[in-house]
């Protein structure tokens, strides 16, 4: 009877199931596991169409089960059906619907027997009770159906929930990411939360079960039903599922009791316990950018109901969890992840969660961490975006100050420590070959601009010199060792450019006033980082076109300009408070 499910399915269903009904219980269970085994996936259809009628014929099979029995029949058939997961890879869309929503059907069917249970369950990798034992492989179903289910879709969690929550970055130009959800996803994810309540499931005990895992000895398998190994709760899995349960209060539905019901009151527990799994799957690896996706979600929904100014300095190296995580190491984490991650949402998300950690921290951990990050970070766009944050701090710092008739307890954002501590690395070179090699400035352009203007904002922001950056050795310094050598070097090339380009327009004088890059150009050059040494073999080693190569000039001409504007400025601010 089974082969005819792929030809006449309905048929061949009604009479199977007349026949569970019936049948001895083991003997059905037996034959279902034996047919599971048997799939070979070569003919889609027929395989997914069996796999889906032995689903609902299971469902009546463990109904009959008397429940004390239901335990020696669960490892098995679990086992069996979480194996059908990594197929999906290999199935069409529309086969592949199908075998998800069977999948989902199944985990709500052993949700609904665990319901029934009025027990006090306990998450452990030692269950001794058989309740607890079932409530163990529940677990197990559900957290790995989430992490599958995740993988095998395309759910932005944590751009939609920023849209969400932080309205004033959407602009009518941007394309919203919670509009590549389709809805059968979203109902999907309503199905298997709502699972996870009925089957008791617990964020408090999933985290607890991860971070104080103890293998259990082999003399305690005894009394077991199952070997815990074969069953393994993983900590992808489970941030998977905490991510989707935080997903799930802000879906486009109205019903968000999961939230209320799920989520432990304690944001700072979760976030103490969750660091140490989260900062093992900022991966910019694009094979894992799914992941990374309910990683930034979870971290940063924590983040943002945590309490500001309440890690110190001290707090960022100690041990967040058994295998020695701390704050660093996180900041570290997503640092790395906002610099290299190949998706821009992502990047931006993360940026947003690097701003929102160092909040949390008091004025003595923020120095700290904005320094490393301007000093130790390889990554020059991430060294660029640190001034906007030290900037971003310095305003608050500056606007509580100046509202205060005394001084005595204002922000070390107020205070002298700024320019000792962040003028050096941001109004300073590393080197002095930025100022020789051309390529080198064109990397450093982003930088300088950022650090021109900031310097251009506490000028003009700081006007009773707390930080002490109207004293006159600091602006002569900074005149002297910053401000007059890039001036120079700006208007030496200005001039070179525009004699190049001069002499480049008498053989395309149409082109002319074209003022952006070809969209033919090799994808390399239409970046940000250009080499713009106007030394004839570097522009020949180009391959450029000569159209092409006016262009690049063009371009590497209006940088510079934003240069020369930012520092005339500068001087312009200088001139005017000295008059």
């Amino acid at each position: 009877m089974i082969p005819f499910l792929s030809l006449t399915p309905n048929l061949a269903q009604e009479i199977l199931q007349s026949i569970a009904q019936h049948n001895n219980v083991r003997e059905t269970h037996l034959m279902i596991m034996e047919r599971l085994s048997w799939l070979e996936w070569k003919n889609q259809y027929h395989s997914v169409m069996e796999f889906s009628s032995l689903v609902n014929i299971l469902k009546i099979v463990l109904n009959r089960l008397d429940r004390e029995k239901l335990i020696n029949f669960l490892p098995e058939t679990i086992k069996a059906i979480v194996c059908i997961w990594p197929v999906l890879d290999k199935l069409e869309d529309k086969h592949k619907n199908i075998i998800v929503d069977s999948l989902i059907q199944f985990t709500e069917i052993i949700a609904e027997l665990i319901e029934v249970e009025k027990k006090e369950f306990k998450l452990s990798s030692m269950p001794e009770e058989l309740y607890n034992q079932e409530y163990y492989l529940t677990n197990y179903l559900v957290v790995t159906s989430f992490e599958k289910f995740i993988r095998s879709t395309h759910i932005p969690m944590s751009p939609t929930y920023y849209e969400m929550y932080h309205p004033k970055f959407n602009v009518p130009w941007k394309h919203k990411q919670s509009l590549d959800t389709q809805a059968i996803d979203i109902a999907r994810l309503d199905k298997l939360i709502k699972t996870s309540i009925k089957a008791h499931i617990s964020i408090d005990q999933l985290v607890n079960y991860i971070n104080n895992f103890v293998k259990s000895p082999d003399s305690s398998e005894k009394g077991r039903k199952f070997p815990i190994g074969d069953f393994p709760i993983l900590p992808n899995g489970v941030l998977v599922y905490v991510a989707s349960i935080m997903y799930y209060q802000f879906m486009p539905q109205d019903d968000s009791s999961a939230e209320k019901s799920v989520i432990p009151l304690s944001s700072e527990y979760l976030f103490r316990n969750l660091t140490s799994i989260a900062s093992k799957y900022l991966s910019s690896d694009v094979n894992e950018l799914e992941m990374a996706d309910k990683t930034l979600l979870v971290l940063l929904y924590l983040a943002e109901r945590n309490e500001e100014n309440t890690i110190s300095s001290d707090n960022l190296e100690s041990k967040l969890s058994k295998d020695g995580t701390t704050i660093v190491h996180l900041y570290q984490a997503i640092t790395t992840f906002a610099s290299t991650s190949p998706n821009e949402y992502l990047r931006f998300i993360a940026f947003q969660l690097l701003s929102r950690l160092i909040t949390l921290c008091k004025d003595d951990a923020k120095i700290f961490l904005l320094k490393e990050l301007l000093t130790s970070c390889p990554f020059e766009t991430m060294k660029s975006a640190a001034i906007g944050i030290v900037k971003d701090n310095i305003a608050q710092g500056l606007n509580k100050a100046y509202k205060r008739k005394s001084a005595d307890k204002s922000s070390i954002f107020a205070s002298r420590v700024i320019v000792d501590t962040f003028l050096p690395h941001i109004l300073r070179f590393e080197s002095s070959s930025v100022l020789v090699n051309e390529k080198e400035f064109s990397e450093k352009h982003g930088f300088i601009m950022q650090g021109l203007n900031f310097y251009i904002f506490l000028l003009m922001r700081d006007e009773k010199n707390l930080t002490g950056v109207w004293d006159d050795k600091q602006i002569s310094e900074t005149n002297k060792e910053y401000i007059v050598p890039i001036k120079e070097k700006c208007d030496n090339w200005i001039n070179e450019c525009g004699k190049k380009i001069q002499e480049l327009s008498k053989n395309f004088q149409d082109q002319t006033h074209v003022d952006h890059i070809p969209s033919n150009l090799p994808e390399e050059r239409q970046t940000m980082e250009f080499d713009i040494s106007f030394e004839e073999d570097s522009l020949n080693n180009m391959a450029l076109t000569p159209s092409q190569e006016l262009k690049l000039l063009q371009y590497n001409l209006f940088n510079m300009q934003l240069v020369r504007d930012a520092i005339d400025r500068v001087q312009q601010v200088l001139v005017k408070k000295n008059k």
